[in-house]
């Protein structure tokens, strides 16, 4: 079985009904393939998977059905008005896009619009799709701003539009009795190892949406996130002394010293600003092998400045440089990489032709480690939570780093203490000391509003 060719849920066209009736029956031969257990377990065995098998992936079972059967509980009148308020926005704005363009437009047509924005208006073209057309998504627009004032109202229509799909999916999946909403989340979903969730995705959420995510009267919704996980991962990994310095000993702020690595200037120059936005972009976008490009693309910077920024973190981190390499020497000769605790991806696009497709497996083993490591940690640490956890409080959601759960408003303080315990025990063979951030309100956007 773990020698077959599997579809990721995730990779479906759901609009597709024969490639949905592929992936159900693909679906349905690996789960009759699971009665066969002592093949199963041999197989297990020969790819070096007892680990991730018997202490990350069966545990995990339980808590992923009962976060799956408690649901998220939802103000749904909110949601209602915040539709209704999105729909008349896109009517809106279409009819002011329309004024100016002095002739109608289907805003859900790429050919239409490309033509009025590259053809018509003969404004630059500022990124491509994947087969080579003038990229016409948001993401593009922004970069477009000024360039004509048709592009701002564009920009709005897009973000309204998004806002009224993603309120009406809300609407027809939430159960019109519980007033919950049950997604499909999957321990197996993405190739690294993290979680993935459907119907709906609710680790995708737009931050507008959020306070409609509620707690029921008495109880509030309490959210664990694990500090920086994945740069202690690669603090793990590399050995890297400022990365220990950081997570073992004197607890120094990771994002300004990097910030001052990319900016070439000292860390007590390096304003909150400037910690926050290039910081971050450049500590994790290393782990998620982002190019010159695509950083350049994040901070609207130039290519050359971007480039700057990465040469500069790894001369400053050197250990951690020598470590990717490493990752990617292994991959070449390989073909695969494993997570701290066993877990594998293959990779053979490494061998491509393709220098494209090549680069991209490359990036993809340093996340694959790195990102991997971090979900195997969480399941564990899922595992272990669920266990200990007072009845009254329920799991609801994992959220890649974080975990969300419904904790009566009497037992808040009990419950944060179980969590932060049983989230923060060191786990086998991992040597950075894990730390658990809590919050708790009335409703998700409150507690991101924290942050």
């Amino acid at each position: 079985m773990l020698g077959r060719k599997v579809t990721m849920y995730e990779d479906v066209d759901r609009t597709d009904p024969i490639a949905f009736a592929r992936y159900a029956v693909q679906d349905a031969d690996l789960t009759l393939a699971l009665l066969d257990e002592a093949r199963m377990l041999d197989q297990i065995h020969a790819e070096g998977l007892e680990f991730v098998y018997h202490h990350v992936e069966l545990p995990v079972v339980d808590p992923t059905i009962a976060m799956i059967r408690n649901g998220v509980l939802l103000d749904v009148q909110q949601l209602e008005s915040l539709h209704e308020q999105k729909c008349h926005e896109v009517a809106t704005l279409k009819a002011d896009i329309e004024a100016i363009a002095g002739k109608p437009i289907n805003l859900n047509s790429y050919p239409q619009l490309s033509k009025y924005l590259f053809g018509e208006l003969r404004l630059p073209v500022m990124g491509r799709t994947k087969k080579g057309h003038p990229s016409t998504d948001t993401e593009t627009l922004i970069q477009l701003r000024g360039k004509h004032p048709v592009i701002e109202q564009l920009i709005q229509h897009s973000e309204a539009r998004t806002l009224a799909t993603r309120t009406e999916e809300l609407l027809k999946l939430v159960d019109n009795t519980t007033r919950r909403i049950h997604c499909g989340l999957s321990p197996l979903g993405a190739a690294t190892g993290r979680y993935t969730c459907a119907l709906p995705n609710l680790q995708n959420i737009p931050p507008q949406l959020l306070d409609a995510f509620v707690a029921p009267p008495g109880h509030v919704l309490l959210e664990a996130d694990f500090s920086q996980i994945e740069l202690r991962v690669l603090a793990h990994f590399s050995r890297e002394p400022a990365f220990l310095d950081a997570y073992c000993e004197n607890d120094t702020d990771l994002h300004r010293r990097t910030a001052a690595l990319a900016l070439g200037i000292l860390e007590n120059q390096v304003t909150d600003d400037q910690r926050k936005k290039i910081g971050k972009a450049v500590n994790f976008g290393i782990i998620y092998g982002q190019t010159e490009y695509g950083l350049s693309r994040k901070l609207d910077i130039s290519i050359d400045e971007a480039k700057h920024f990465i040469d500069g973190y790894l001369r400053g981190y050197p250990k951690v440089a020598a470590w990717i390499d490493e990752v990617k020497q292994f991959v070449r000769i390989q073909g695969f990489v494993r997570t701290l605790y066993g877990r594998r991806r293959r990779l053979p696009g490494v061998w491509s032709p393709d220098r494209g497709e090549a680069a991209y497996a490359l990036r993809q083993a340093v996340n694959s480690v790195v990102q991997g490591t971090a979900a195997d940690l969480n399941k564990m640490a899922l595992a272990r939570l669920y266990h200990e956890l007072p009845r009254a409080a329920k799991l609801l959601l994992t959220i890649h780093d974080s975990v969300l759960l419904e904790v009566p408003e009497d037992l808040v303080s009990d419950v944060s203490a179980v969590v932060k315990r049983e989230l923060e025990i060191a786990p086998p063979k991992f040597s950075i000391p894990l730390l658990v951030d809590i919050k708790s309100a009335r409703t998700w956007g409150e507690i991101k509003r924290m942050d």
